[in-house]
């Protein structure tokens, strides 16, 4: 717009300003003429809020082949047409705007993530990282044959060095096995290990 000088109630005195409100604001600016006649406009500025995008996981890992639920909460409206990306995963259940059951089927560090946009043009995105680990099985030796009259035989020689876990079976206290109380016979035996996504083995 022609004029001479320019007074918004910013304070600022140029043609045109950049502003940045938090809020809906209305800025007004009183342009004076040649003529020293005075015009005053109104510029209203519309301030969306961004989605609210706060992702939350049952569990922060999971093992291959078991179910994780990862969550909106509270739930993003659909009007705001959530977008999941899921690096893989198979949905089980649930919807884009709560959220998922989800598993994955090889290992690995997976991340979520999930884009909303509102209707003018607003956009957030956030993303989780789900740990997805292997199922491990100890790797045991078998332990010589026995007599029921040998001493008791210790397990811990025959157990896989990278888990830590216990033995279980006829005979069996503790890592020790006493063939005398075990009898005469075939006797299997397990150990177990601790830990997330380890599997039982036996001799």
């Amino acid at each position: 717009v022609d004029a001479d000088s320019w007074a918004w109630n910013t304070g600022q005195t140029t043609q045109s300003i950049t502003v940045t409100p938090l809020s809906t604001e209305t800025y007004t600016v009183t342009l004076t003429g040649n003529l020293q006649c005075d015009t005053t406009q109104q510029f209203v500025v519309n301030v969306e809020n961004i989605p609210d995008i706060n992702l939350q996981a049952s569990q922060p890992s999971v093992c291959v082949n078991d179910t994780v639920s990862v969550n909106l909460v509270p739930p993003i409206p659909p009007n705001e047409n959530p977008v999941w990306t899921l690096d893989g995963a198979t949905i089980i259940s649930g919807n884009a705007n709560d959220g998922y059951s989800l598993l994955w089927t090889t290992k690995g560090t997976k991340n979520i993530t999930v884009q909303a946009t509102t209707a003018f043009g607003c956009t957030n995105s956030q993303t989780l990282v789900i740990d997805v680990m292997a199922w491990a099985t100890p790797a045991l030796s078998n332990p010589p044959p026995q007599c029921t009259g040998n001493p008791m035989l210790d397990l811990s020689l025959y157990d896989d060095d990278a888990f830590v876990g216990v033995w279980t079976g006829a005979g069996v206290s503790g890592n020790l096995f006493d063939p005398a109380l075990a009898g005469p016979g075939n006797h299997i035996l397990v150990f177990t290990p601790s830990g997330a996504c380890t599997l039982p083995a036996t001799v």
